[in-house]
């Protein structure tokens, strides 16, 4: 009797405990498989921000690369004391998953402040519900900013809700510098930023902040910008040493896309890739994303009435800031729709999911009525055939299903770049019957809300296992592809070792194996080069290498020495042979 009575009193503790370790057990369950980078240029780019700050030269495969935020390569950084890039590779899954486990924490925290007359037990389910996430459990397997930037939401979240309540300067100093660090790990935070500036003018218009606190979070927020930029600056003169392609993930790339908007058909795209962004969203979450929208718009009409309460909760506000300006963003960054996938992009709107997710499952628990389910359905199945139709007019094929992993699992061709038609019918029919089926369950255990929520759990597991066999079908090719070998021999070199590709053919050689045998080899110095280019090269005596089905082989076996194949690369001595 005093161990129920002590289980009883303990249980919200031993549940989040226990939400805890699934979600670790559940992501670092085949870590022991993961060995190299597997999303390039993504993790490479992260990484090469870690090496940087660690003392480490990449430039010489890093100029043919992107320019990627360095906020999560300054949590990298440390790994290299390791020593064994693979054990690296997987700690910073371990990170990842740890973050993804403190967003489920703060996810709960959160809930108890924005329905604080729910039993804790819901709220918990609410808040593991968020965190499982089809997509969030994929986003821990690799080395990206993903899991770090959903964590840091939660944070922002959190701090949101206290500084409603009290507006003391350790917390806009905290706030400050939590959203001003967000913007360091990618610049699709600039949204975060945007919403936290205008959130906090209205609350001191609605006198809940002083104007002290208002210019201090200003201060910092600019501050952090600055320093943004300056390191920024230092690391592409220093790393990007080519520069074209620095900039293909900054604003400056972005110029081009918003003076396109501003033309007719610019406009139509706009209107498209909002129209995508927005329909992914609901798709893989099987609608429970409108209906958080729902939940916004009825607190925010509450908020305006003449007859609300001083205690009425302001950060809905926010929230509906937040969604525009993160799609508004996101679909100009994708406004020329290349892939099915940068038409949907999903990827670069999942950090802010979590909180409308939260916000959709109670206002499905507590107000959830049948007319509304048919409009929700209505409005996946017409925006998903408005999407289809969009695609098969611009016959659009192509498709890195990484970026929209939530409802990859439903349109999964046995390749993971390449949809057919059908394809993206199937996936609206699937979501359709599993989401009818929600409600259905939702229905019939109104008032046993737990098993509910417990379905819609199992549904999010099933859709992240079924994503997560398809996307090991092209992960394991690269984490099983040999480089023992290779990097031996890289490795006892003492010389710059050179990866060479033709830029017309090839240029992937040296992004992606090259980039993988760079982080297997962390103290090496590759240099990258196109073949046109070589002879401009002092590679005398130095190692060249290329994949052993490069279309540069021909000339390289004609003009210099090969001293054998290593793994599924040819080796060259870099002398040039005397035809004279």
């Amino acid at each position: 009797m005093k161990l129920k009575k002590k289980l009883f009193k303990y249980r919200t503790g031993l549940l989040m405990t226990a939400g805890c370790i699934i979600i670790m057990v559940i992501t670092l369950f085949f870590v022991g498989e993961k060995n190299v980078p597997y999303v390039l240029g993504d993790e490479f780019g992260y990484w090469t921000s870690a090496a940087y700050f660690f003392g480490y030269d990449w430039s010489g495969i890093a100029s043919i690369n992107g320019y990627f935020s360095f906020g999560y390569g300054l949590l990298l950084t440390p790994l290299f004391l390791l020593k064994d890039s693979v054990l690296m590779y997987r700690t910073a899954i371990v990170m990842n998953a740890l973050f993804l486990v403190g967003s489920f924490a703060l996810a709960y925290i959160a809930g108890q402040k924005l329905f604080p007359k729910i039993r804790a037990e819901i709220i918990l389910l609410l808040a593991f519900a968020a965190s499982v996430y089809p997509s969030y459990l994929g986003y821990v397997q690799t080395n990206m900013s993903e899991s770090l930037l959903l964590c840091l939401s939660w944070v922002v979240i959190n701090l949101l809700l206290s500084l409603e309540k009290r507006d003391t300067a350790v917390k806009i100093i905290g706030l400050g510098i939590t959203v001003g660090y967000a913007y360091m790990v990618h610049m699709r935070a600039l949204a975060l930023v945007a919403a936290c500036i205008v959130y906090l003018i209205y609350l001191f218009y609605r006198k809940k902040i002083t104007l002290r606190k208002l210019c201090l979070f200003l201060i910092i927020i600019l501050s952090m910008i600055v320093i943004t930029h300056v390191v920024k600056a230092i690391i592409t003169s220093n790393v990007y040493l080519d520069g074209s392609l620095s900039g293909s993930n900054d604003y400056a790339g972005q110029l081009g896309k918003i003076k396109y908007i501003f033309t007719f058909q610019g406009m139509i795209d706009f209107i498209n890739s909002i129209l995508g962004k927005l329909f992914y969203l609901g798709a893989a979450t099987y609608t429970v994303f409108y209906w958080g929208i729902v939940r916004i718009y009825k607190e925010i009409r509450n908020i305006f009435k003449p007859s609300a309460l001083k205690d009425t909760n302001h950060i809905y506000i926010f929230l509906a800031v937040l969604l525009i300006f993160t799609i508004g963003i996101s679909s100009i960054f994708m406004v020329f729709a290349s892939r099915v996938d940068v038409l949907m992009y999903g990827r670069y709107n999942e950090h802010i999911l979590g909180l409308f997710i939260l916000a959709g499952l109670y206002e499905i628990l507590y107000f959830l009525k049948k007319k509304t389910c048919t409009i929700m359905m209505m409005v996946h199945i017409l925006l998903g055939l408005f999407i289809a139709w969009v695609i098969n007019k611009n016959n659009i094929t192509d498709i890195n299903s990484f970026n929209i992993m939530g409802i990859f699992r439903y349109m999964c061709t046995g390749s993971w770049e390449v949809i057919k038609d059908d394809y993206m019918y199937a996936m609206i029919l699937s979501v359709a019957v599993l989401t009818i089926c929600i409600y259905i369950i939702f229905i019939i255990f109104q008032r046993l809300k737990v098993i509910a929520l417990v379905s819609i759990i199992g549904i999010y597991l099933y859709a992240y296992f079924g994503t997560y066999t398809a996307m090991a079908n092209g992960q394991y090719a690269v984490q099983n592809f040999k480089y023992k070998e290779i990097c031996e021999v890289v490795e006892s070199e003492d010389n710059v070792v050179y990866c060479v590709y033709s830029e017309k053919e090839d240029t992937a050689i040296a992004g992606l194996w090259g980039g993988r045998i760079q982080f297997l080899n962390p103290q090496s110095k590759i240099v990258a080069v196109d073949i046109e280019n070589l002879e401009t090269e002092n590679c005398e005596d130095s190692l060249i290498f290329t994949k052993s089905n490069s279309k540069v082989l021909p000339y390289l076996f004609e003009n210099y020495i090969n001293i054998g194949r290593s793994d599924d690369f040819e080796m060259f001595q870099g002398m040039k042979i005397d035809v004279r």
